[in-house]
């Protein structure tokens, strides 16, 4: 698995899908999942208030982009309540989105690093926990996974964290070309 960062505009994203995430008590949206309900009119939104789409731990919502996007395919993944949100909770997800990808036979991930809005998770944590569930499904190989973090300086961080091989599973991935390089 080749592991990198992305930090930049949704518009200059490339790959085969895009994984955001919404909480259960959290609204408006945040982040890309945000940015991809304005730019289609709402749609994650309007799901939401109809009560076919909770943000409860674990659910996942496919959107085909439709070419509005350098991405063609959009998973909102449900994170559950902000202020029961752990690091841990993110490996859970992981398993998830790696079942959602064996069954589109994708090869290319983007997703993004959200923490609660109440209080701060490291995005180390964050990356950790999911390369951890990622790794136990062990059915993904080759694949290319790409972090995406809005904050330039958070981005930097991992990007240093993954150059150097500092975190635990590091035997398993390789570093991606960054949009930062």
């Amino acid at each position: 698995m080749r592991v990198g960062i992305f930090s930049g505009k949704l518009t200059k994203l490339h790959a085969e899908i895009l994984v955001v995430s919404c909480f259960e008590d959290v609204r408006p949206l945040r982040g890309f999942a945000g940015e991809v309900d304005w730019l289609y009119g709402g749609i994650f939104s309007n799901l939401l208030m109809q009560g076919r789409v909770t943000g409860k731990l674990g659910e996942i919502l496919l959107l085909a982009t439709q070419q509005k996007m350098q991405v063609p395919k959009v998973i909102l993944a449900g994170l559950g309540p902000a202020n029961a949100y752990e690091a841990a909770d993110f490996g859970l997800i992981a398993k998830r989105i790696a079942g959602v990808m064996m069954g589109l036979q994708a090869r290319e991930c983007a997703m993004e690093l959200l923490p609660p809005p109440s209080r701060s998770l490291d995005p180390i944590l964050l990356m950790e926990s999911f390369l951890k569930g990622m790794e136990e499904t062990k059915k993904l190989e080759p694949f290319d996974l790409t972090f995406v973090v809005k904050d330039g300086e958070k981005a930097r961080a991992l990007q240093q964290r993954i150059k150097n091989g500092s975190y635990v599973w590091s035997h398993s991935y390789s570093l991606a070309r960054s949009e930062n390089d």
